[in-house]
């Protein structure tokens, strides 16, 4: 119980924490270029269906214990899904179409996005007040949503990877919040394999999405000593 509570703890401050870096680069430079536009919107789209995954749990409040676990477990989906959508309207707000770099958006591209992450948010709430009006519990209902919960947050850093190859660059990308939620997945993924009874099978998107998110870290320490390395050199041509 007291593990469950200050694992659950560390994880909604992790989360916070994972964030703070990439806004505060977004902001600081005020353009949000080398960032995947799919890869935040896909984020968005998994955060989502797991708030509706987590609401259409069939687990009840049967007890002060029970109660403190199913509200942990709330907010620690919340968390990620209010981030995840306040770093696309950032990526958004801040974005500089450019011709140099690769999948650019372009400005009327914008508002269709913005659009649609509205669209699925209001769905998503009118799913969430009828399952609870209707008192709808339904595990199959909620293992469909989780899964594929799980399949967007794997899927979200392969766009991220290929555009960083093509760019050779990562621009506004921050590292320090990546190597923040790489850790996150690594120490998600040790919990569930030896702390639940859960089966193996849970683990699997937060190890497939750690090794992506560390290919995309080494891809990223390599472009940017590159970058680092190539002004040093015409600075001392100079």
């Amino acid at each position: 119980m007291i593990l469950n509570i200050c694992f659950a703890l560390i994880l909604i401050l992790g989360t916070f924490l994972s964030y703070i870096p990439q806004f505060y680069k977004i902001i600081k430079y005020k353009n949000s270029a080398g960032i995947s536009n799919l890869m935040i919107f896909f984020n968005v789209f998994s955060s989502t269906l797991s708030l509706i995954g987590v609401f259409s749990d069939n687990s009840s409040c049967n007890s002060t214990d029970n109660c403190i676990i199913n509200l942990l477990a709330i907010f620690q989906i919340i968390t990620p899904w209010f981030f995840s959508l306040f770093y696309y309207f950032l990526y958004l707000f801040y974005f500089i179409p450019s011709k140099k770099i690769t999948f650019s958006l372009k400005k009327y591209q914008i508002k269709y996005y913005v659009s649609f992450c509205f669209i699925i948010n209001i769905i998503t709430f009118l799913i969430i007040i009828l399952s609870k009006y209707l008192n709808f519990k339904n595990e199959i209902f909620n293992s469909i949503f989780t899964f594929f919960a799980g399949f967007f947050s794997i899927l979200m850093f392969l766009p991220q990877i290929f555009e960083t190859y093509l760019n050779k660059n990562i621009y506004n990308l921050s590292i320090l919040s990546l190597s923040m939620h790489c850790t996150g997945c690594i120490l998600c993924s040790i919990y569930i394999i030896f702390f639940t009874n859960s089966y193996f099978l849970v683990s699997i998107p937060y190890i497939l999405s750690f090794l992506l998110e560390l290919i995309l870290i080494c891809m990223s320490f390599y472009y940017y000593h590159q970058k680092k390395n190539s002004i040093n050199e015409l600075l001392i041509n100079e």
